[in-house]
């Protein structure tokens, strides 16, 4: 594992396999100078390398696909890539890491415009009713 890459309490640190390339990817960078230089990309594949203090239902080896956070530091386009706790999933180990490099932001975007734009119910909060805007 590379020095001063232990992940925080509430993120993982996964060795990235495959990632995804969507088009803000590219218009994220395109008009930016080298003063502000960074790492791009969302759609992390690859192997957890070490977890957070508060995980517990993942360990190091598992495979997963994760969403990196926008903006943020260690992007998806890196050998070691972060991701918090909170936006990640096992793979399954019939799919390829290449076949689901391109679905973390894909179903984050799913879910805001079903949860937030729309105002469903989070799947788990049953039987909470939801205020309006």
């Amino acid at each position: 594992m590379p020095a001063n890459r232990e992940p925080g309490p509430d993120k993982v640190l996964i060795k990235v396999v495959a990632t995804g390339l969507n088009p803000k990817d590219w218009k994220w960078t395109r008009y930016r100078g080298q003063d502000q230089a960074m790492n791009a990309g969302n759609d992390i594949t690859g192997i957890f390398e070490s977890v957070g203090s508060r995980m517990f239902e993942y360990k190091s080896g598992d495979r997963v696909a994760a969403f990196h956070l926008m903006a943020g530091s260690r992007g998806a386009y890196a050998e070691y890539a972060i991701a918090s706790f909170s936006i990640k999933f096992h793979l399954p180990p019939n799919v390829s890491f290449e076949a689901e490099a391109g679905l973390p932001l894909s179903f984050m975007t799913a879910a805001i415009a079903l949860y937030q734009a729309l105002q469903l119910l989070l799947p788990t909060v049953a039987g909470e009713k939801r205020t309006s805007r």
